[in-house]
């Protein structure tokens, strides 16, 4: 008993002296040594002590299986992300923030990044990006292999849960089907924020899982810091603890066993842990936490278009529609940049076995069965919520953390066509099928987008590889935050002096050089062109428009 006083009173003054430190902005490193402190102690203080369980979660068997497939998903990402006209200018301005952090010293642990953009994010991301520029540079390469931890974590956790809620054999296939699926490949193949949410949130699904499963708290408590976690990154993790409660509550119904619900009170509290130092930034300098949900949600955000408009009622079914129809036709879906070529967001095959195992749960879930209504949960929430509630046309890159769900759907369908008897070969060929569509689509996909989305920031990124020299100071007219200097530095390697502000001041230091302008009237142009008689504009670069940018360099 005494030994738990002093560890309460440690979690009082770790998560208070944090709380102080954000409150009157005079956070400093051990404001965030002291946060880690509560947290740990939090877990500690919890999880009663006793012997561990001998059965091991993760056998030998396991790891294989992971190790090679993990292998065989990173190869794909990196064939895919070599794909020259695949990028979005968005891994590119978080790239950006994450160089551009200060020393360990001078962060701001709890604050919003960047400080200059349509929203901010908690630093979690940023901050485990920067070592990988630090070691690789800032290159494009880096950009993309900074996110591979996330994938592997993901990877593990898509094992791991569907080992522990049906069995082996599916979680096997399940990976298989998720390191060759389409929409997987597609967003993955970027250095992209969405995936660190996947990551997250379906490590607290294994978590959850394994906890409902074995009765062990200190499975609830790790479930309970992921969540958390869910919250200091992309937004579409915010589902994390409305699922994480949704799961237990549904289970403790079904199972009706009190320790589900002191898993979740557990949880719960571990999760405000995690939380609560941002959580008083948020209400003392800046909410970030709800400003994407006001720009993007279809009841009162800011980037509502014209479907948006009506009764709510109305407004939500054209959504749904819009969002289930989008799933295989082309031309409805993909927005903000996301385009998944146009194209429907899974191919006809993948989408019919998802049917069927979405079926065999909700057969499964009338029988009372906690493990399908697990899945459906995890699955329904984030699809409501992140794909039907929010902006059209439907986003599917917020959808992205279900993407494993949905992979384990399938595996489940070729599970129920495959059930009985030794139909190996059947297996096999459903399997086979599923790969090479979702290759061949996200192929597509990616191929696809090189028509719809601007190559004009890439082909003045060759040009510029290939026509300076060293160091040598490019300017850019435009106004002090748009993206393309920060794109730029990681095409160039950081090889080039980029000096990017407003068109009025890089014009009155301008005095010979390559220019880059956004938008430049023929005012401007004209007055270039009568000041540097000897340059020329440049406005397409190897058949690829410039679009609203143009090159001013000498003849």
């Amino acid at each position: 008993m005494k030994y738990r006083w002093h560890l309460a009173g440690c979690i009082v003054i770790f998560q208070a002296f944090t709380l102080v430190t954000v409150y009157h902005r005079q956070v400093s490193i051990v404001s965030f040594v002291s946060w880690i402190g509560s947290i740990v102690t939090t877990y500690y203080l919890l999880c009663p002590r006793g012997p561990e369980s001998k059965n091991r979660f993760i056998e030998r068997k396991d790891w294989i299986y992971i190790v090679i497939l993990c292998t065989i998903g990173l190869g794909l990402l990196w064939y895919f992300s070599a794909v020259t006209s695949h990028y979005h200018q968005d891994e590119f301005i978080t790239a950006y923030t994450s160089w551009s952090l200060p020393g360990l010293t001078s962060i701001d642990w709890f604050a919003a990044y960047p400080p200059v953009w349509v929203s901010q994010f908690p630093i979690v991301f940023h901050i485990l990006q920067k070592p990988f520029f630090l070691i690789l540079g800032p290159t494009l390469n880096a950009i993309r292999i900074s996110v591979w931890p996330y994938v592997i974590l993901i990877t593990f956790a898509l094992y791991g849960t569907a080992k522990t809620l049906f069995s082996r054999k599916t979680a096997v296939v399940a990976l298989f089907v998720y390191v060759f699926f389409a929409p997987h490949l597609y967003l993955s193949s970027m250095g992209l924020h969405f995936v660190s949410s996947t990551a997250f949130l379906n490590l607290m699904l294994m978590e959850l899982a394994r906890f409902i499963e074995t009765k062990q708290t200190r499975r609830a408590l790790l479930a309970g810091i992921w969540s958390g976690l869910s919250y200091l990154t992309y937004t579409s993790s915010y589902v994390a603890y409305p699922v994480l409660c949704s799961v237990l509550i549904v289970s403790f119904l079904i199972i009706r066993k009190k320790y589900i619900l002191d898993g979740l009170t557990k949880a719960t509290i571990v999760t405000a842990m995690v939380l609560a130092p941002f959580l008083v930034y948020a209400l003392r300098v800046n909410n970030f936490f709800g400003q994407r949900v006001d720009q993007v949600n279809i009841f009162w955000g800011s980037w509502q278009d014209n479907t948006s408009a009506g009764p709510v009622l109305n407004r939500i079914l054209t959504h749904g529609f819009d969002a289930i129809g989008a799933l295989y036709q082309p031309g409805v879906g993909g927005l903000g940049g996301y385009n998944f070529g146009k194209l429907g967001l899974l191919d006809p095959f993948s989408l019919s076995l998802i049917l069927l195992g979405i079926l065999f749960l909700v057969i499964l879930a009338v029988r009372k069965q906690w493990q399908s209504w697990f899945i459906l949960i995890a699955l329904g929430i984030p699809f409501v919520s992140g794909y039907i509630l929010t902006t059209h046309p439907p986003p599917f890159h917020r959808l992205s953390i279900v993407y494993p769900t949905l992979a384990l759907c399938i595996a489940l369908g070729i599970d129920r066509i495959t059930k009985h008897g030794k139909r190996y070969y059947l297996l096999l060929t459903l399997l086979s099928l599923t790969i090479i569509l979702g290759f061949t689509h996200a192929r597509e996909m990616i191929l696809a987008d090189a028509r719809i989305y601007p190559q004009n920031s890439r082909v003045i990124g060759d040009y510029l590889n290939n026509h300076t020299q060293e160091q040598q100071a490019i300017m850019i007219a435009s106004y002090p935050s748009f993206y393309l200097g920060q794109e730029l530095l990681f095409r160039t390697n950081n090889h080039l002096e980029l000096i990017s502000d407003d068109t009025e001041k890089i014009l009155k230091q301008y005095s010979g050089g390559t220019l880059i302008l956004l938008q430049p009237s023929m005012e401007t142009k004209t007055l270039l062109q009568d000041r540097f008689p000897s340059y020329r504009f440049i406005t397409n670069l190897g058949g690829t428009s410039l679009g609203d940018l143009a090159l001013f360099v000498p003849k």
